[in-house]
Formats: structure tokens, sequence, C-alpha cells
């Protein structure tokens, strides 16, 4: 089987770009594969020799591939250009969110400057109530987060689907009223590549301070204005730290309310930091914040890789994060989110040893439901699933579209046209 793979690929900054990563060597030992990202990149430590550019990926490549997967997020500048070929080339969707203004927003607004375009694309999708909220978002009086709530647009996104992987029951859902797809859920996937990783510590040194972590990308449904909010209420007798690891969507902004709640000495932005360095940062963390409020509809990486470590971590009751097991994170609802999140801290500051147990019960749920290899079978037996269905409809059109065309041409123009609309309907040879 030849695969083509559309993903960002490292070192793009990019928590699917580390998906692909991840299952890319057991991809490899299974297929003949072709990673295609937005951006070429030279090979280097994430063993991607001979990826391939999408802008040099000719049609002929991509009709020949039996089986092309496109993973689609909410980055326009990793996600937008896969998607315009995924609407052309049918394959297989991984869809990292299901709510997806920001990836729209991204390619219409902010990067094309095609509001018109993006207006339309609402209107047809959602009539008259999407086109006014769509004006709202390109006039900046509502947020991709607000407008995304009731208007997704993953009914856009997967215009060219054939199927859908999904990592959440909710996205399942959501995905089988709206499109009718075929679709299927996966746990995502986590390798731990490092030997000897530091796990969880807390309780194990002289308590002095408390160390929370959020890392990842950190827009604002991440909710670290609440949770700077909850510590200024706090008074404990240690020092609380709050280290925020990767791109800010405001640093200004959140530098200004740190110094206004009197927290400026607690507040540490590091900026991206290399995998070595972060994963030093999670083992002296006694507390990860992952909130999403309103969720994008995505399963979490970054969760994963806290769970890797053993550290207990506050999510938001929604989405994916609700569905985890009740022992394995702190659920926090967003109607209490500040006194919630105070209390919390608190909890964890009198007695650590609760939390430890949160910490185990998340690094034992990896391990049990998260295996890579189990993630590239499930991706495997769907395609498999996919072409059993399909081929069958496919070859009658086929041999429909030359039955129609051969009074036109001789014979070896009827064979040229069955094979070019077999390549045309799909990923199927």
């Amino acid at each position: 089987m030849l695969l083509n793979w559309f993903s960002p690929l490292p070192p793009e900054r990019s928590g699917i770009a580390e998906f692909t990563a991840v299952l890319a060597p057991l991809i490899r030992d299974r297929v003949q594969a072709r990673f295609v990202s937005q951006r070429c990149h030279e090979a280097g430590p994430s063993g991607f020799a001979g990826a391939e550019s999408l802008e040099d990926l000719r049609p002929v490549d991509i009709n020949r591939a039996d089986l092309n997967v496109y993973n689609i997020g909410n980055n326009a500048s990793f996600h937008g250009e896969i998607w315009r070929v995924g609407c052309e080339y049918p394959g297989i969707v991984i869809l990292h969110d299901f709510r997806l203004q920001h990836l729209f927003g991204g390619m219409f607004l902010a990067g094309r400057k095609d509001r018109q375009g993006y207006l339309s694309l609402m209107r047809e999708t959602y009539g008259n109530e999407g086109e006014a909220a769509a004006n709202l978002m390109a006039t900046g009086r509502a947020s991709p987060e607000a407008v995304s709530e009731l208007f997704p647009l993953v009914e856009v996104a997967l215009r060219g689907a054939a199927g859908v992987v999904v990592h959440s029951d909710e996205a399942l859902q959501d995905v089988r009223v709206r499109t009718g797809l075929p679709v299927v859920k996966l746990n995502l996937p986590y390798a731990d590549g490092a030997a000897g990783r530091v796990a969880y510590h807390s309780g194990d040194r002289a308590r002095t301070e408390l160390n929370l972590i959020a890392f990842g990308y950190i827009g604002p449904n991440r909710r670290i204005e609440s949770v700077l909010q909850a510590l200024a209420g706090l008074d404990l007798p240690m020092r609380v730290n709050l280290h925020l690891i990767g791109e800010l969507w405001n640093e200004r902004l959140l530098r200004d309310r740190a110094a206004e709640l009197g927290l400026s000495q607690a507040v540490h932005l590091h900026g991206h930091l290399p995998d070595e360095a972060l994963d030093l940062k999670l083992s002296r963390a006694d507390l990860a914040v992952n909130l999403r409020w309103p969720s994008m509809g995505e399963a979490s990486y970054s969760q994963l890789r806290a769970w890797n470590h053993g550290v207990p971590t506050m999510v938001t009751a929604t989405g994916w994060y609700a569905e985890l097991p009740g022992d394995a994170v702190i659920r926090i609802s967003p109607d209490r989110e500040v006194e919630e999140i105070t209390a919390v801290v608190r909890r964890l500051a009198e007695d650590p040893a609760p939390f430890r147990d949160v910490g185990n019960r998340g690094r034992k749920l990896l391990a049990e439901q998260h295996a890579p290899e189990t993630y590239v079978d499930g991706l495997l037996e769907f395609a498999a699933t996919l072409a059993a269905s399909t081929q069958a409809v496919q070859r009658k059109l086929a041999s429909r579209v030359c039955r129609e065309l051969l009074p036109y041409g001789d014979a070896s123009t009827g064979l040229a046209l069955d094979c070019a609309a077999r390549a045309l309907h799909g990923f199927l040879p």
C-alpha cells in the first residue's frame, strides 16, 4: 500500500507534528508512506528524511496513492492548504479539532483577506444566521471561540472526506449528526521517547513552594486569567509559581494582568522550550493547568505528556476532558472556575498525597489506552473497511463513465477514461 500522509512535521511547533512523529515509524513499518507538509524541511532528528512539500507534490502523486490521510487542525499556516487538497482528492481526514473557526478565519480573514469568501462560506453552510455571525467575527465583534459554538464549520472541513477519524466521543457524535460520513474514534496516541524520565515528585522534597505549569499553545480559552485571579486570592505559607511554556496569544496582556494582581514575581513566561527543557520543568511541577473553555473539540497531546510524568492536572469539565475518568484528572467547572481553582491549589498545599494518586492514575491510563501501535492498527483497519464498502460503487461509476463515452472514441480512449475515472473518484486502486 502507498499512503500519502498530510500533516505539519517537526520541527514545526505543533502538537500535530508531534503526533505524526510518534506514528511515522509504525506507519513506515506497515506501508510505503510519503509524508507531506505545507512547508519543506531538511531531514533531522525527527527522522523525516525525504519528507515533501505540498507545493512540490504533483496531482499524479496524490491520485496514485492507495490512501490519502489529511490531518486537519485549527492553525491555517499548518493546515489551510492541506484542507484545499483534501477537498479535491478524497481520503481519510484525521480531525484534531471539530470547531474550526480559527482555521477558516485564518485562511479567509487573516491570510488572504477574503472577507467575502468567508461570508459566503458561512452563508452557504448555515444560512442567514451563519452570515450574521460571520459578520460579527469579521469585524472583531465576536471571537472565533464564541462563533464556533454554533457554527463550527466542521461540515466544510470534511467537504472532501471519504471517512473521518476523531479522538473523542463528543466529536464522534457531532460528525455523525452533521455529515453522515463513516467515522471512527481512536484514542490519541503517545510514545515516551525519553528513558529514565523523572516522574512527579511532590512530597519528596522540602515544601517551600508550589510550581504550576501550563504548556503548548496558550490561547485565551486556556483560562490563564482565571488562574491568575485564583492565585491572587490565596494566602499560603509557601511561594506559588506559574510557569507558562509555549506561544502566548497576548504576552503583554498577561504581563499587565499579572502586575495588576501583584503576581509579577510569580508568573514566569518561558516561551518555546526544547523537549528536554520542557521535560525538566514537568518533572519539577506540582500541578499542570490544562483548562479549555470553550473547547475547540480537541483531545490534548499536552494532557498525555503531563500524564507521562505523572503530574496531576486541572482540566475543564467539557468535551474530551469531561470524558476522562474522574480519578485521573481534577475537573474544574467553567461556572465556578476561579473558586474551584483556588480550592484545588489550597488543597494541594495542605496535602499533596491525593494529587500523587491522580497523577499515577493518569500515567496508568496513558499506558493502557494510548499506545501508538493500537492507533495505527485502528486507522488501517478503518481504511480497509472503507475500501471494502466503496470499491464496488467506485468501479460501477467508472464503468458507467466509460460506457457513456465509448461511442465517442476508440477502445484505447475508453481504457484511458476508465483509469482516469477511477483515479478521480478517490484513493482506491
